[in-house]
């Protein structure tokens, strides 16, 4: 069959679908690797020495001087 005689041999997919179904698989391979990328990050930033774990830290410590008690550090 050539290529858009979908119509006149009847075929159960036509070109639309095909070009929708590839772009929802590229899509979702796309958001799936940026998700990757982000969590990667993620891990860094909350992992021990991460921006995440040291902002929670140096809270902590203002806390303690604010207060002028001793906390027990987790």
């Amino acid at each position: 069959m050539k290529w858009r005689d979908e119509d006149k041999y009847g075929v159960m997919v036509n070109r639309e679908q095909i070009v929708e179904a590839i772009d929802t698989v590229m899509d979702g391979k796309m958001t799936r690797k940026r998700v990757m990328e982000l969590g990667v990050l993620a891990n860094k930033a909350f992992g021990n020495n991460g921006s995440s774990c040291l902002n929670v830290k140096r809270l902590i410590q203002d806390i303690k001087q604010i207060s002028g008690k001793k906390f027990v550090e987790a």
